[in-house]
């Protein structure tokens, strides 16, 4: 009660409590258990030096962005998830986007009431985490991923000029490196490398480096 007037205010844990069910309906909550930073296997310098960045990022706090760029099988997922779990775990408030479904969506109904409220949360959550973003689905006859459209270059640049102006905190893994995601679309690549410069690990495709060849 304040001045004789009752007053509502939320539970500290709401947003945490929100994010988890977000998590869980997204599939990232069982993703959560499995990664984490005390399990990520380091047995090459170059996988030490990408934990070293997450733990670093996770220590720092402030407004950075933490990215994780390169071929499959890198551990880009694990590290990111790893930073999200813990995110989540201090009471943070933090969105998972799958970008090839999520992105999907938001396209099918960009002139529908349903797009300003799906793209408003993206760009103002506190901590929003995009997974594998630009991925794309592979051509059937060269075997290629197909290049993002126009429709996916302008919804990233949406999303994230609004984060890179406002200065909130985002996760951000892509099969694409930094200076792949640049020669996509300069303004929303070099936005990424801006913001999380400090916080960059981004590895030209290596075969040795898939971990899930090994």
């Amino acid at each position: 009660m304040q001045d004789g007037c009752e007053v509502a205010m939320k539970c500290e844990c709401l947003k945490a409590r929100e994010s988890r069910r977000r998590l869980k309906a997204s599939g990232l909550e069982k993703l959560i258990e499995r990664y984490r930073l005390d399990n990520f296997q380091c047995f090459k310098p170059w996988q030490e030096a990408m934990r070293r960045k997450a733990e670093a990022f996770l220590a720092e706090g402030g407004d950075s962005w933490f990215f994780a760029g390169g071929q499959p099988g890198i551990g880009k997922t694990h590290l990111c998830t790893a930073i999200a779990g813990e995110l989540l775990s201090r009471g943070n408030q933090v969105i998972y986007m799958l970008w090839r479904d999520e992105s999907v969506k938001l396209k099918a109904n960009v002139n529908e009431p349903e797009y300003q409220k799906s793209a408003w949360l993206l760009k103002n959550c506190e901590i929003l985490y995009i997974d594998d973003l630009f991925k794309t689905q592979y051509d059937e006859f060269s075997g290629k991923p197909k290049p993002p459209t126009v429709g996916d270059v302008n919804l990233a640049f949406e999303i994230l000029n609004y984060r890179y102006n406002n200065r909130l905190k985002t996760i951000i893994s892509s099969e694409h490196t930094i200076d792949g995601l640049i020669r996509i679309d300069e303004a929303a690549g070099s936005r990424i490398y801006e913001m999380s410069k400090k916080f960059c690990v981004s590895f030209s495709r290596d075969p040795s480096k898939n971990q899930r060849m090994v």
